[in-house]
């Protein structure tokens, strides 16, 4: 269908343990979410002549009931690995999928990594709320 109408959007969803494996014993489910962004990034080359954009968003820790059950002890040795020392809520995930929806007309190919912008020098309202949210973090000044 996408290729009839010659425009699309196809947004996976991966993880950051693709790339940067936190603990001992992941090895299966690493494979898998790194076989996402490779074939995200092999697909956005065969499909970007039909207008059609092809990226993932690679979430680490998220927020959810799931994580509740995660023993404290756990949650600390990943929140070490976290610049801002928390999980990602499903809204800021949500808002990154459609900030690649909307705005991402010419981005294909990418993976953004939910918890990994501190390497850009960039801080959360930079790559998850804008344009939706430009101001800066009240800790930030």
């Amino acid at each position: 269908m996408l290729l009839e109408n010659d425009w699309g959007r196809i947004i996976n969803i991966s993880s950051t343990i693709g790339r940067l494996v936190f603990t001992f014993g992941q090895s299966n489910y690493a494979a898998a979410k790194v076989g996402v962004i490779g074939f995200t990034k092999a697909l956005a080359v065969e499909v970007a002549r039909n207008n059609i954009t092809v990226n993932v968003v690679a979430i680490g820790a998220m927020g959810t009931e799931m994580w509740g059950t995660v023993a404290d002890q756990i949650k600390e040795k990943v929140y070490e690995k976290i610049p801002i020392h928390r999980t990602c809520t499903t809204q800021e995930a949500a808002r990154g999928v459609r900030f690649l929806v909307v705005e991402g007309a010419y981005i294909t190919g990418h993976a953004p990594e939910h918890e990994r912008r501190h390497l850009l020098g960039l801080t959360q309202a930079d790559v998850i709320d804008l344009p939706y949210r430009p101001k800066r973090p009240e800790c930030i000044t």
